[in-house]
């Protein structure tokens, strides 16, 4: 009887057990579910199996502390959440559960705007993730691996590797594939590769509507939107922001819900449908002071300036304003620093790689070395050929790291809004260029060009359209100038193009058709009707010319005389002056 009673026993505890480890996973189930559209439930449900951890197994306790670190992400705090990740790190992880914890802590990095160790971890994982031997593995990383590269905004290694995930899945698994083809469309978007993104948001949708991924299909449809708003087809635009905006409310995805809001209130204010537009750019204003909302928050202030201007309410399209240029500039230097952290990235990749080939370069030399000292003196030829091909070899590779250093040298040679040369940079190179001109006999022009009443541009609407007028122009000079000048921006709102074998005539004539194209530039995308204006002034090379000041100055005289003139003109320089 006694031993009947301790089965019995035996048997009930084991039951309760399995209960018991039945709700744990259920809970773990619904916490996956509910981690981005219901914060409190999830809350509740980490606390729950917080309470009970001595209780966990390693995996249960490993899986835990991931969902908690990516909760941390969704609300912003980085720097909790990159701490947790270490100490998941100390557990025994298998391969997907280490890439997934190695990429949330390149999100907890670019969160903390530490970009240049994100891309060093970037790097590091794309390694990893070459020596993992299942292949759902290594598609499952990879797309997370593409995500990563589009919030860095390194849009070329986010298309590749979306490519090779759609190679590797060959449609295989459903989910990864729809996944692959919305980032790879998002990508050539990114690029300005719009025929392709039209072509893949299309192909993507129609896909995924097939095989059940209703929120893929909505990142399609909103893709399709921006696609319609870029080609200023206004009416598409708002039809596909609504249904896309519809399907993300479904399931409560609040971080496209603030973007695709901010989206359609563009395309509301474009249609002139005010009211609607207006309705959405506040709802999108008053959402969290999160990163993640700082660009459509930007779109939102921009539509609220815009209405408030034409409701003649100046003060408030002002304010607006402000806060608009506010946000801009934060995304300026965050872009800036994104895109420093990348070069960096890529050049200090280079050169570890230099550094590895040459280590192994030297071993094997050595190696060989070794070898052709027990040989006897035939072998000697073969000994001075392999030497000869390695010094070569190790010369290519420092020229190369040489080029490299370069290309990131001239990056401070540029004007960081325009993309023209500095100043200082652009007059040593024009100098340089006038030198050969002189001693070849060749002809020499410089127009110096000035924005008429850009200051009260300024001031009345805002720097923010100051500076778009500034990079619409740089745009216009690059489009239509010789690759052969040298566009600069002297300071402020003041520009010179030295072109070297261009006469007297062709210059002018050059000069009129800029200044045709300025009075033409559309200002109605920054949200106010203006007229952009110019005055030119333009000088050639004469026989008594020994550098380019006496150029620069009779160009700058005859700029003056437009100016005097009433601007928006073209003024020749006169012979002999100076």
């Amino acid at each position: 009887m006694v031993r009947l009673f301790s089965v019995v026993l035996i048997l009930f505890y084991s039951v309760c057990l399995l209960a018991d480890e039945h709700q744990i996973e259920q809970d773990f189930i619904q916490l996956e579910q509910v981690l981005q559209s219901d914060t409190a439930t999830a809350d509740k449900l980490l606390n729950k199996l917080f309470s009970i951890q001595d209780e966990l197994t390693t995996g249960q306790l490993t899986r835990l502390h991931v969902i908690s670190s990516a909760q941390k992400l969704i609300k912003g705090d980085y720097h909790g959440a990159d701490s947790q990740l270490d100490k998941v790190l100390t557990y025994p992880l298998d391969e997907a559960t280490e890439n997934t914890v190695y990429l949330y802590k390149v999100t907890a990095n670019i969160g903390m705007k530490q970009y240049t160790k994100a891309f060093t971890l970037l790097e590091e994982n794309l390694a990893r993730i070459g020596g993992y031997g299942e292949q759902t593995i290594k598609i499952s990383s990879y797309l997370r691996l593409v995500n990563a590269y589009l919030d860095m905004g390194a849009y070329q290694e986010a298309k590749q590797y979306a490519e090779t995930v759609l190679d590797l899945n060959q449609g295989k698994m459903m989910r990864e594939q729809c996944y692959a083809l919305v980032l790879l469309s998002y990508a050539e978007l990114k690029l300005a590769m719009l025929d392709k993104a039209k072509q893949g948001f299309a192909e993507t949708q129609a896909y995924c509507e097939q095989h059940e991924a209703p929120l893929i299909v909505a990142m399609a449809i909103k893709g399709k939107g921006m696609l319609a708003l870029e080609h200023q087809d206004y009416r598409l635009a708002a039809k596909m922001f609504e249904d896309a905006l519809q399907r993300y409310q479904t399931f409560k995805f609040n971080f496209e819900i603030v973007r695709t809001q901010a989206l359609l209130a563009q395309a509301y204010y474009h249609l002139e449908r005010l009211g609607q537009a207006l309705v959405l750019a506040q709802q999108v204003s008053d959402s969290a002071d999160e990163p993640s909302n700082l660009e459509p928050k930007k779109q939102a202030y921009d539509v609220q300036a815009s209405i408030a201007f034409q409701n003649e309410d100046f003060k408030q399209a002002y304010q607006f304003q402000l806060l608009s240029h506010d946000l801009e500039l934060q995304l300026l230097n965050d872009q800036i620093l994104k895109e420093n952290a990348y070069q960096m990235a890529k050049f200090d990749s280079a050169e570890k790689n230099r550094e590895l080939t040459n280590l192994k370069q030297e071993h094997e030399l050595l190696s060989k070395q070794r070898d052709l000292n027990n040989r006897d003196a035939s072998s000697s030829l073969m000994f001075t050929t392999l030497l000869i091909g390695a010094v070569a070899c190790l010369s290519l590779l420092l020229f190369a790291a040489w080029l490299q250093r370069n290309r990131y040298k001239k990056q401070v040679q540029r004007d960081v809004l325009t993309g023209a040369y500095n100043r200082s940079t652009g007059q040593e190179r024009a100098e340089i260029d006038f030198v050969q001109c002189l001693a070849r006999r060749e002809d020499y022009c410089l127009i110096v060009l000035d924005l008429d009443r850009f200051k009260i541009v300024n001031e009345k609407y805002g720097d923010a359209t100051g500076d778009w007028v500034l990079k619409r122009l740089s745009q216009i000079m690059s489009e239509n100038v010789s690759t052969e000048a040298v566009f600069a921006r002297m300071g402020g709102e003041e520009f010179a193009i030295f072109s070297p074998r261009i006469n007297l005539d062709d210059g002018v004539k050059l000069a009129k058709l800029l200044l045709q194209l300025i009075q033409n530039i559309d200002t109605r995308h920054t949200g106010h009707g203006f007229q952009i204006k110019a005055s030119f002034g333009v000088s050639a090379m004469e026989e008594d010319d020994l550098s380019i000041d006496p150029l620069m100055h009779r160009a700058v005289l005859a700029l003056q005389q437009a100016k005097a003139n009433g601007g928006n003109r073209v003024e020749v320089a006169q012979s002999g002056e100076f």
